[in-house]
């Protein structure tokens, strides 16, 4: 290194930058302040107050002491994380860590699917509107109680009856038997129960047959019964 430069402009020691060795006007202490902690943290110089050397620092070098130390900061600490991360112990949480996602993303996936099967049936509530008898005592569920919003219409018939069968079970029973001490909580559940009755179901049958065995013997007219 060529000193002579100095041998005919010396340095004013007690004026000078530390770091650039030139005199400006704004200049900062170097001790009281960490600058010589930073200084010797990434710069690797010693530093220390009453060596002799130059105690002062521009205001350029001092943002420039700061931007380098905060990176070195950013340097050491990056490099830690990576070797953390590339250790065998971590990466074996980290692999079970991906495994206990992935389980749990499809168990989630089986819910939303099965929550979307569900919000497509619609279910009216008064269903007892909805189901008769016809001629041949077949019990007859009229469309539109419920309905499924998807191609899978197989099963909608055995909803409806299922429902059906809720609701007699646990609605209030205001239709009472004729026949019996019994009461129902809908009107076809009444009208299933009186197919019971043998007696009754013959005598509702002869008037659809139009069979009358019965003959008066004065006036000659026919009946069904006594």
């Amino acid at each position: 290194m060529d000193m002579s430069v100095y041998l005919t402009a010396p340095l004013q020691l007690d004026k000078i930058c530390r770091a650039c060795l030139t005199e400006k006007g704004d200049m900062r202490p170097l001790f009281g302040a960490c600058l010589d902690e930073m200084l010797h943290s990434f710069a690797a110089i010693e530093v220390s107050e009453g060596d002799g050397f130059p105690n002062l620092m521009c205001v350029q070098c001092v943002l420039q002491c700061s931007r380098a130390y905060t990176f070195k900061q950013q340097c050491e600490k990056s490099d830690n994380i990576l070797r953390q991360y590339l250790s065998p112990e971590f990466q074996q949480q980290l692999a079970q860590s991906i495994a206990e996602q992935q389980l749990a993303k499809s168990e989630l996936h089986e819910q939303l699917q099965f929550s979307d099967h569900i919000d497509n049936v619609v279910i009216e509530e008064d269903i007892s509107e909805f189901v008769t008898y016809n001629d041949e005592d077949q019990l007859d569920v009229k469309e539109g109680i419920y309905t499924l919003e998807s191609p899978e219409q197989e099963n909608v018939g055995t909803i409806v009856l299922q429902k059906v069968e809720e609701i007699s079970q646990n609605g209030p029973l205001k239709y009472p038997c004729p026949k019996c001490d019994m009461s129902f909580a809908l009107k076809v559940d009444l009208k299933i129960h009186l197919m019971t009755h043998p007696k009754d179901l013959d005598h509702h049958m002869k008037y659809h047959t139009g069979h009358k065995l019965l003959s008066c013997e004065y006036c000659g007219k026919q009946y069904v019964e006594n």
